[in-house]
């Protein structure tokens, strides 16, 4: 069933996952997904994050496969705790999931809701810092397939990284990320995006004309 939408043992795909909040506010955030067979989806998810808490209380979420570079963007670097008056996404962004207490992105072309099988917290340890983790064991309950398969896009993946790096405080590769998605990315969505970074300080404000 998920093998069909990418997912095999040891491939790692970006999706983002959608939680609820304790107040009843959707919760959406990038995080890298493998599978363990047809049936088990497998991730790591830092302890202090909404992601977690949600998941542990709620009991299920929802994979979203998308490919919006801005919702990558906005889903790592807004919500609770984050910075940004703007949170993940709003309530006219998703729906509720049949199967799952979460929501699913209404953008999404394929999306897998599941429950919580098992967690499994361990400290993490890298170049950037050491902090508490866990290891997800979510149960496919329900996959939906809404759009058409899409190719690859550079300036995606460059979101996707930029997205990574910025949440481990590293900026040195960003002038090269953001020019790669100007190249390839369409005007508007390229805008959106630098709007969107500049908002939270990531790029400076451009200074009067002369």
């Amino acid at each position: 069933m998920i093998s069909s939408l990418g997912f095999a043992r040891g491939r790692l795909l970006e999706a983002i996952v959608t939680t609820y909040n304790c107040d009843g506010t959707p919760n959406a955030a990038p995080i890298g997904v493998t599978a363990r067979g047809e049936a088990v989806l497998e991730m790591r998810v830092h302890t202090d994050t909404d992601t977690y808490a949600n998941l542990l209380k709620r009991r299920g979420c929802v994979v979203n496969l998308i490919h919006d570079p801005y919702l990558f963007l906005k889903g790592a670097l807004t919500g609770h705790g984050r910075g940004g008056a703007e949170p993940e996404v709003g309530p006219e962004e998703v729906a509720k999931a049949g199967s799952v207490d979460a929501p699913y992105l209404e953008k999404a072309g394929a999306y897998i809701e599941a429950v919580l099988l098992e967690h499994k917290e361990y400290l993490k340890r890298d170049q950037y810092r050491k902090s508490e983790a866990s290891v997800i064991l979510c149960r496919v309950e329900k996959a939906t397939v809404k759009g058409l398969p899409q190719g690859p896009n550079r300036g995606l993946n460059h979101a996707i990284e930029l997205a990574i790096e910025l949440t481990r405080g590293r900026r040195d590769g960003m002038a090269r990320h953001m020019e790669v998605m100007k190249k390839t990315l369409p005007q508007e969505e390229y805008r959106r995006i630098e709007v969107f970074l500049r908002s939270l300080g990531y790029i400076s404000s451009p200074g009067p004309s002369p």
